[in-house]
């Protein structure tokens, strides 16, 4: 039998009826109690008529303290929160879960401590920075997007990381933000525009037009998509008929060829038996078998010019495989694209001095000689007119001609005092200590290393148009042990006792050595460093006024002439400087230092690749060593690169007439 379910209104039926109105009203609180209030609930005007919001007795609790206070003030087992969605509607009050220690609808533990300015509710009162804990800020943007922040103040504000993200709390250098010609870095010279562009607190203040750029920045000269040169004599030519270096003829089969290098064992220096060690080295890496074509390069892909009639003294029976261009008389400079560039030479020396006997040549080769009467004449007409630029060099290094000449009386280095009167350091030649054929001298270990190369490698050098370069920074790397040696930068250099005739000496030949396994050994093209001006300027002292500014930009070199009241300041970007890519090689660190004479280096960016190099006027009464030099240096994480140089030659006041200085009145 079932039994009947007494009603609710009969008398057996008022315990269940007492029961039910427990349980429904106990869950009802259990639902009540959940962390968050029912979805679409409307906002009350004042707390939630929830029990966290009321007291023990079920009155409404209304203080903002007691709704953020982390304390279960009803007794039921739930506190308040300190963040997170919000049972009390009262501004900056927000609930807590169940246990009484978190600030956050999460498991953070609330442990008060005192309020600072960092975007948290340190002290659990449920606001967050309160109190003024933030300070006033100062911000400064880049609004013109030049790279430069503003020296004056962009904005304020003073909460927690309320600077706007492309801004900075530092004030900046730029002293005009709403122009992006004007920052520390922007070009000042010959705009006579009332304005600071430079933001150096002078107006109008750099007396130099902007740096050359008549050829396209590292332009080969027989590219034909540069701007070219005719040369005299070149009948007009500009060189566009030769050959491109990109079409340079690749090494020769060495089942084809004789011996790179020969000796005759009656003969000094060759007698010596390390002249013959060295010599059979260099011709095994040519014959060895692995790989196929040997792995030594030889010298089938190179010539040699003599420039003074034979008078350096290229003994060329020493080398059977390297061809020989007819001797030139007294080389003037001119038509290199006939004598040259046309034929390929890839070697040059030239032993002639300076007939003239006046101050500014006497003791000189040519080519100082070249260089400075083109700097009197500059300093004359305002003209860049032959004798030969230093262009005209420059384009040796970029054509694959390694040319080299005596330094004669212009570098002296007696027991270590060095005597220094050159107009200028640059990496596109050699010169060596002395007179006549130390320059031959010089070039022979060179031309063994050009022949130990491999020969892939060595070709694709060619075709670059970096075999000087490479050659250079293969001798600069060892010559005094190391690319970012002092003395490895020296204007003229002098062979070690080993290598001087080369080879005469009977001991150890660790230069000799080295040279020759490093070329062997290259595993790929190294850097070559080239530099890009971004501003160039010359200011004066008041006091001090003189017609024209001698400033060449030659890409790998920076050469200039400043006087007694001037100063010059470059900014360098070396950004541009040439890796071996094919190599999958990129530039690994930058790096430039002082190597002689008054000035100074500073970095502008944190990877060190844009530089400010400053030097002031020097007074230097020994009309010797007065030059400002510095070493410009890439590394791609293998070599350190070609070096670049800049060079600032001080021009004392007795030697404004041998310079054809003008003061201006």
């Amino acid at each position: 039998m079932v039994k009947k379910m007494p009603s609710v209104f009969e008398p057996e039926g008022t315990a269940l009826y007492v029961f039910l109105v427990i349980m429904l009203t106990f869950g009802m609180l259990a639902v009540i109690h959940q962390p968050f209030p029912p979805s679409g609930l409307a906002a009350a005007p004042k707390c939630n008529p929830w029990p966290e919001c009321r007291d023990s007795g079920g009155a409404p609790i209304e203080s903002v303290a007691a709704c953020q206070d982390h304390n279960d003030n009803d007794g039921d087992g739930f506190c308040d929160y300190a963040r997170g969605n919000a049972y009390c509607n009262i501004p900056g009050v927000i609930l807590g879960d169940a246990d009484c220690s978190s600030k956050e609808d999460t498991s953070e533990a609330c442990v008060p401590t005192p309020e600072t300015c960092d975007g948290q509710d340190d002290d659990c009162d449920g606001m967050i920075d309160d109190g003024g804990v933030c300070p006033t800020i100062n911000y400064y943007c880049d609004s013109d997007n030049d790279t430069y922040f503003s020296q004056n103040i962009s904005g304020t504000c003073s909460t927690y990381n309320c600077k706007p993200g492309a801004c900075q709390i530092n004030a900046g250098n730029d002293c005009d933000d709403s122009a992006s010609t004007t920052n520390p870095l922007a070009n000042e010279c010959n705009l006579q525009d009332g304005i600071d562009n430079n933001c150096d607190g002078l107006i109008d203040n750099c007396l130099q037009i902007e740096p050359s750029t008549v050829i396209p920045f590292g332009c080969k000269l027989n590219d034909p998509s540069c701007t070219q040169h005719t040369y005299q004599s070149d009948a007009g030519t500009s060189c566009t008929s030769i050959p491109l270096i990109s079409q340079w003829p690749a090494t020769v089969s060495p089942l084809s060829a004789v011996n790179p290098f020969g000796w005759d064992k009656w003969t000094d220096p060759y007698k010596s038996e390390a002249g013959h060690t060295k010599f059979q080295q260099i011709n095994n890496w040519y014959f060895d078998a692995t790989p196929n074509s040997g792995s030594g390069a030889g010298l089938t892909q190179d010539k040699v010019r003599s420039l003074d009639d034979g008078h350096s003294g290229f003994r060329m029976t020493y080398f059977p495989q390297l061809v020989k261009e007819t001797d030139i008389h007294y080389y003037n400079g001119y038509s290199p694209c006939t004598y040259i560039f046309g034929p390929r030479v890839t070697y040059g020396v030239q032993s002639f001095g300076s007939p003239a006997q006046t101050w500014i040549y006497q003791g000189a080769s040519l080519t100082e000689w070249y260089l400075r009467s083109n700097a009197r004449t500059f300093f004359l007409t305002g003209s860049n007119a032959t004798p030969s630029p230093p262009s005209f060099y420059r384009e040796f290094y970029e054509n694959n001609f390694l040319f080299a000449a005596p330094a004669v009386g212009t570098f002296t280095d007696t027991n270590g005092t060095i005597k220094d009167r050159s107009l200028f350091l640059t990496p596109f030649f050699l010169y060596s200590q002395g007179a006549s054929q130390t320059d031959a001298k010089l070039l022979r270990p060179i031309v063994m290393a050009a022949a130990s190369l491999p020969p892939t490698l060595k070709t694709r050098i060619m075709r670059k148009g970096l075999f000087v370069p490479t050659m250079m920074q293969i001798f600069k790397s060892e010559i005094a042990g190391g690319m970012r040696v002092a003395e490895s930068h020296k204007l003229a250099f002098k062979l070690p006792a080993e290598a001087f005739e080369p080879l005469e000496y009977a001991g150890p030949t660790p230069f000799l050595d080295a040279m020759l396994n490093r070329a062997h050994n290259l595993s790929h093209i190294p850097p070559v460093t080239r530099l890009e001006i971004i501003n160039a300027a010359i200011t004066r002292q008041p006091g001090f006024s003189y017609t024209r500014n001698y400033m060449r930009d030659e890409i790998y070199a920076y050469l200039a002439m400043i006087r007694q009241g001037e100063t010059i300041e470059l900014t360098i970007d070396l950004r541009k400087s040439w890796v071996d890519s094919e190599a999958e090689k990129t530039v690994q660190e930058y790096y430039v230092e002082k190597l002689s004479g008054s000035g100074s280096v500073e970095y502008l960016t944190e990877d060190k690749s844009r530089v400010k190099i400053t030097v002031p006027w020097t007074d230097t009464p020994t009309l010797s060593n007065y030059r400002s030099d510095f070493l410009l240096l890439v590394n791609d994480g293998t070599y350190d690169s070609a070096p670049a140089y800049v060079s600032i030659r001080h021009i004392q006041p007795e030697e404004h007439s041998d310079f054809n200085i003008l003061v201006a009145n």
